[in-house]
């Protein structure tokens, strides 16, 4: 009872402060209060912040954390005159100095702020870059960082410094870019390794590694020249893992092509051509794979019967989805008519899908019985097409009629903006103060009776007349 009582009253509780309470003037104007309160507290901190910013206490703060930072260093990227940290925050040393002065000018102490003159002309003077550039290369040591010798070298440059005077050399740099990079295709290898053998989905491409570890064991490489064994392998087993890498190189085609014309897509040359490339490297046939070239074609003529039957889908279902594209789109085109999108949908030919039906048949060698119909049907279907196409026409002729002239003119205006470009040629701006009436009466007139003659019927027979066309034109024009 206990149970149901409460729940009883939680729903009450909903029903008070979710329905009830916001219908009230009372509540209406407690929200109104709390939004003007929230704005107000919102400005008032943005204003605490500025002005917390530009306090004295917060610039001598930050002066602490700059000399902290250029005693240190920090990892650097030099781009032109300034430093950035790894993060890719501005903080170079002359941004980091400038702390230093405003918390001077704003009364702080050299002792207060942790530092001295002296050390503060020694940052100015070079000892910052130094810093950093030792910094660089403790992390380059550790094999924390990948090292950047221009980094360091650009550091030299700007202070004035040698690499003796940091504890490296140009040699060291060398050799540790050197290990960097080794560790890198150690990795690149095991990774190549675990594609090949079939223990990782990820996909490395057989002629790009082959490249580079060309160039690595031919010295091409700018880190020199490089062993199968310290890149983590060995010659024999190389020429293994690109044995398996090229098998599956080929069955990756193969599968990519099966999916591509499952889906009903039919402009596969990109994937046989990758076939035969793979073949050819790999040194194997299809019938090592359990496949012919048959078995290929036979896959590929089914997806252009998959693509004609979604053909003969859209032929069964018109209605308003379809977009014109057909024999009338020379009579369409003019320069004062707009996308459809602005001006609703322009009905479509169903004819259109049945050259795209014939078209795909023809192509895979197949009859209309392979997609589950005949002549018979087809007839039917495109007269069906053709009687859904006039219907919707008469009943967006009868909405514009209902619809002012200038209500239909002002619609498009605003939709196409200040500047409106013409369908037929878009490199010419129109004005919108000399826009026409935009909706296209006499190429729907006529896309209606090329679908009566289309259907083999006459506007008597769906209820309507050419009368009644010709008054709902008027109408349009008058308004």
């Amino acid at each position: 009872m206990i149970v149901g009582l409460l729940l009883v009253m939680s729903v009450v509780a909903t029903l008070l402060l979710f329905f009830l309470l916001p219908r009230t003037a009372w509540f209406r104007r407690m929200r109104a209060h709390w939004l003007v309160f929230r704005l107000a507290w919102t400005v008032h901190k943005m204003k605490e912040v500025v002005d917390n910013y530009d306090s004295p206490k917060s610039k001598l703060k930050r002066a602490r954390e700059a000399v902290e930072v250029l005693r240190a260093g920090f990892w650097v990227n030099p781009m032109g005159d300034n430093i950035y940290l790894d993060s890719g925050e501005y903080s170079g040393i002359a941004g980091r100095l400038s702390d230093i002065v405003e918390a001077l000018e704003a009364n702080s102490s050299y002792e207060q702020i942790g530092t001295t003159k002296e050390e503060v002309i020694g940052f100015r003077n070079g000892n910052a870059h130094k810093a950093s550039a030792r910094l660089q290369v403790d992390l380059f040591r550790n094999l924390k960082q990948e090292p950047r010798i221009h980094c360091i070298t650009k550091l030299a440059e700007d202070a004035g410094f040698t690499l003796d005077e940091i504890g490296t050399s140009v040699r060291e740099l060398e050799s540790l870019q050197r290990e960097h990079d080794r560790l890198l295709r150690v990795d690149e290898v095991q990774g190549f390794r675990e594609w090949a053998t079939g223990k990782s989905d990820f996909r490395r491409a057989p002629d790009e590694f082959e490249k580079r570890i060309s160039d690595l064991l031919s010295g091409k490489h700018y880190a020199g020249r490089f062993t199968y064994e310290e890149i983590g392998t060995s010659e024999q087993e190389y020429l293994e893992i690109m044995r398996l890498a090229r098998r599956r190189e080929v069955i990756f085609w193969i599968d990519y092509f099966k999916n591509k014309t499952d889906k009903g897509e039919t402009d596969n040359s990109f994937a046989r051509k990758e076939i035969r490339k793979s073949l050819k490297k790999s040194g194997l046939a299809l019938s090592d794979f359990g496949i012919t070239a048959l078995d290929l074609d036979e896959i590929e003529r089914r997806a252009y019967i998959n693509k004609a039957k979604d053909s003969l889908k859209e032929l069964k279902t018109p209605g308003e989805g379809w977009f014109y594209s057909g024999p009338l789109n020379t009579n369409y085109s003019n320069v004062r008519f707009y996308k459809p999108a602005l001006l609703g949908c322009i009905p479509g030919d169903p004819l259109v899908f049945v050259k795209e039906i014939e078209k795909n048949l023809a192509t895979a060698k197949s009859t209309l019985s392979d997609i589950g119909t005949n002549e018979s049907e087809m007839k039917v279907f495109v007269r069906a097409g053709h009687l859904a196409s006039v219907k919707f026409l008469l009943k967006e002729l009868e909405d514009v009629s209902q619809t002012p002239r200038r209500t239909r003119i002002e619609r498009v205006a605003s939709m196409l903006g200040p500047k409106a470009m013409i369908m037929d040629d878009p490199s010419s701006p129109i004005d919108r103060t000399t826009l026409e009436d935009p909706y296209p009466i006499d190429r729907d007139i006529q896309a209606i009776e090329y679908h009566l003659n289309g259907a083999g019927i006459g506007l008597e027979e769906i209820g309507s007349s050419q009368e009644k066309l010709q008054e709902l034109k008027a109408i349009i024009e008058a308004r």
